[in-house]
Order: structure tokens, then sequence, then C-alpha cells
């Protein structure tokens, strides 16, 4: 449809802004005087994307239109009756089951109100569980059934 492709061409700008950015956000990130968590909260959103869509081998523009239509990017968006809240739309408990199996099997715990970790979150279930985790974002089956029509 045209309004599926007129988001595609905003989100395709979009991530092609993002990695602009993010190579100069690692290029100052990678001053030895700045912790990981400190690269992390100097990232915009669609440069977490661009980050981690490429960490885990994804599609930074499919992971980018799911992101946008779950909150258009915002932090603060609540889905589902307030079940979900923030950048993923990931129900809170659900990401709590998710991130127990995440710490299970990295070491590392994710928090549900950071923005970075819902969509690492994100990212892991989708590399991981592609067949399963995949089709619990409306907005992930939207983007697959417009791709293929």
């Amino acid at each position: 449809s045209v309004v599926y492709h007129t988001q595609m061409a905003k989100n395709i700008i979009i991530v092609a802004m993002a990695i602009v950015v993010f190579g100069t956000t690692m290029t100052f990130a990678q001053a030895p005087n700045l912790t990981e968590q400190q690269r992390i909260d100097s990232m915009t959103i669609p440069q977490m994307i661009v980050k981690l869509s490429h960490d885990y081998n994804l599609s930074s523009d499919m992971m980018t239109t799911i992101v946008s239509g779950e909150s258009s990017f915002n932090p603060n968006a609540c889905h589902d009756n307030y079940q979900g809240c923030g950048v993923t739309g990931y129900h809170k408990e659900t990401f709590k089951e998710d991130a127990e199996k995440f710490y299970k099997a990295t070491g590392i715990k994710l928090i549900y109100e950071s923005s970075y970790d819902q969509l690492q979150m994100m990212c892991y279930s989708f590399a991981n569980f592609p067949k399963y985790k995949r089709h619990r974002w409306t907005t992930y089956t939207k983007y697959i059934n417009n791709k293929t029509s």
C-alpha cells in the first residue's frame, strides 16, 4: 500500500541517518574514559536499533519498521491496555520470562524500563527464536505481509 511504502521510505531514511550518526558516535564512544553504559546512554533509539540489529545479524530496516510501528520510537509508549510499555511493546510479564532465559544464556540482567534492554531482548528473541517469538508482534506480521504482497 502507499502508506506502507511511505513508512518504509521514512524508515530507510531514519536507518541511514542512524548509521551516519552511529558511525560518528562510535568514533567518539571509543574514547577510553567512557563506560559501556555511557556509550549506550548517548545513543538515540534508532542508533540502538542499528547497533543491536548488527550485533544479532538482523535487518535494521525490519527492526526499525517494527519498533516504529510499536511506539514511533517513544520510550514512554504504552500498549495493549498498559500490559506493555516502552519502545518495543514488550508485555512486562513476557519480558520478565524472556529476560530470565536471556540471563541464564548470557549472564546479563536486563531491565524492563531500559529502552536498550527492551531492544536487546527483542533482537535476541528474533535472532534465536524466529518462528515463535517474532509473531508476538503484530507489526512484524504486518511487515512480513507487506513485503510479500
